[in-house]
């Protein structure tokens, strides 16, 4: 087998591992503590945030139902405040629409949705009929006599869709996708959303305006809401299919789309986990593709720009965060309990919290302290597994690497793999017959795991072996879920091969469940592989402190 070069482009693969220890040694040794929503610290300032909300309301719908909603997620689903929002809701519900704000509207279904055991149903439907009867052409929901969608607003739509959703209502589809579909078309170039989205008229994107990580959050979490509802966020993958019986993405054209899946599908195996899920919408028309993009590059840009202080509506700040997080959690697989945004949160609540356990900021005091309250508890995270199941978090979502190789099926992606059994595959490596389309998710490996010592094999690859060879071990490696690994593909960054490289980076993205990963393109400069280094050793030092020499 040939071995690699030494040198790579502007930088020698030296002074590029050279960097990654420099970064290692300096990198912060963790996050000094870690906190959750059942610590004890947080229970407080949660029992003290609600004793105070019993004292206080507010006095518009939606911010009674985001009240009552803080009792329902906290396990007080019988309390006054819930009983005071129930009946705003019946008295408010024949407001015309000018008169009934998109707020309101969507929080008053979130609330009866999850407040269904007590609800009417006949309540939550009007509620819905309205927000259809208030959404605009384009697919955003915005104020009466504005002609524009408003990022704000339409992320209290999507959720009280989703909720509706969860609740076994019948969603139209058509008013879903063109919520995604305006969200796709108000994406700033940079992968962030304004306040008030200037509308695309074409594939290529346009400047907004008010951009700010508010809108971000709302808008990514907004999106992967609607992606769920079309079951999009989980790829079913296959050893063969009829490709008369699965239709192409974004529907142009393929078989019908409430056909069987073909018997020759073989789910995974998503744990066992029971799910109350709802049934995903009915995808065709969906740009499923763009959707991915959008996400992809709305993560990237997050990833780039996150901070804990929004510098004006913080605690509705990190409501929509905390949503986006939930939702994004879901997308990826994870389940963190202590993620750093979630401490980040904890920390500001901490230092704004007033004696009385109230927040006031921007929103009025009752709302915020709603909000900071719904922050702490998950709220999100805490209706998703009441829907998916508990263990079913874990179960693998993810987008699909190669979205051109893709199909949609009863609203699921679906993707084709040629089944290799791993002992046949590492044999492949080593005479260097990798098979084509490993490294984009083109094969699927059966009966086998990866050992240590085969994982060890692997490393020794990325080192030695022929560019094909490093390819696929690069791609291997992700695979095993080891994040004792990522040492090893931090070292094949520094690779002189460029698709060894993108491997690489796509390997660290699913070890660590981080959709944009540090945001190294396709494309990238040698200036870019450099500081991507620089951040996945930070990563990797963060998550396992000391293990950044292994890539020595």
């Amino acid at each position: 087998m040939e071995s690699s070069p030494n040198t790579t482009g502007f930088f020698s693969r030296a002074a590029l591992l050279a960097l990654a220890f420099v970064v290692a040694a300096c990198a912060a040794p963790g996050r000094a503590w870690a906190i959750d929503p059942e610590g004890p610290e947080v229970k407080e300032l949660i029992d003290k945030g609600l004793k105070f909300l019993e004292t206080k309301t507010d006095r518009r719908l939606g911010g009674k139902c985001l009240i009552a909603l803080a009792f329902i997620k906290a396990g007080q689903p019988n309390h006054a405040r819930v009983d005071e929002a129930l009946a705003a809701c019946r008295q408010e519900v024949g407001k015309p629409i000018n008169r009934l704000d998109v707020y309101s509207n969507g929080l008053a279904l979130i609330f009866l949705s999850e407040a269904r055991g007590r609800g009417d149903s006949n309540l939550l439907g009007q509620y819905l009929d309205k927000l259809y009867e208030r959404q605009k052409p384009h697919g955003g929901w915005g104020y009466h006599d504005k002609q524009t969608g408003d990022t704000s607003q339409t992320q209290y739509g999507a959720l009280g869709l989703w909720e509706a959703h969860q609740a076994n209502r019948r969603i139209d589809p058509d008013a879903a996708m063109r919520m995604a579909h305006w969200l796709v078309a108000t994406q700033d170039p940079s992968g962030t959303w304004g306040y008030q989205g200037a509308v695309s008229e074409s594939s290529g994107r346009v400047a907004q305006s008010g951009v700010s990580v508010t809108m971000a959050s709302a808008a990514m979490g907004s999106l992967l809401i609607a992606a769920d509802m079309f079951g999009v966020l989980n790829p079913i993958y296959f050893d063969s299919v009829d490709s008369d019986a699965v239709e192409p993405l974004d529907g142009d054209s393929g078989g019908s789309e409430s056909a069987e899946l073909p018997s020759a599908l073989r789910p995974r195996d998503a744990g066992g986990a029971a799910s109350r899920q709802a049934p995903p919408l009915s995808s065709r028309g969906l740009a499923v593709a763009r959707i991915y993009q959008s996400l992809e590059d709305g993560a990237n840009w997050m990833e780039n720009n996150y901070k804990i202080d929004a510098d004006t509506y913080d605690n509705y700040y990190l409501y929509a965060l905390e949503r986006y997080k939930s939702f994004e959690e879901l997308l990826n697989g994870e389940d963190d309990p202590e993620p750093h945004w979630y401490n980040d949160g904890y920390q500001k609540l901490l230092g704004s919290v007033r004696a009385d356990g109230s927040w006031s900021e921007s929103c009025g005091v009752a709302v915020d302290t709603a909000f900071a309250v719904l922050f702490l508890l998950r709220s999100t995270k805490k209706s998703i597994r009441a829907t998916i199941g508990e263990g079913a978090l874990v179960s693998g979502r993810g987008l699909p690497s190669d979205v051109s190789k893709a199909r949609l099926s009863r609203g699921q992606v679906v993707a084709e793999r040629a089944a290799v059994k791993l002992n046949d595959f590492i044999g492949m490596i080593d005479r260097d017959e990798t098979p084509s389309g490993y490294a984009d998710g083109g094969v699927s490996l059966v009966e086998g795991e990866v050992d240590a010592e085969t994982a060890d094999r692997l490393a020794e690859l990325l080192r030695t072996g022929s560019p094909e060879a490093r390819l696929a071990a690069a791609g291997l490696l992700g695979r095993t879920g080891d994040l004792a690994r990522a040492p090893d593909l931090i070292y094949a960054l520094t690779d002189p091969d460029r698709r060894v490289v993108l491997a690489a980076r796509d390997a660290l993205r699913m070890l660590s469940r981080r959709i944009g990963g540090f945001g190294l393109p396709n494309d990238f400069n040698e200036n870019q592989r450099r500081q991507a280094i620089a951040s996945w050793t930070r990563w990797s030092e963060s998550v396992s402190p000391g293990t950044a020499s292994a890539a020595r």
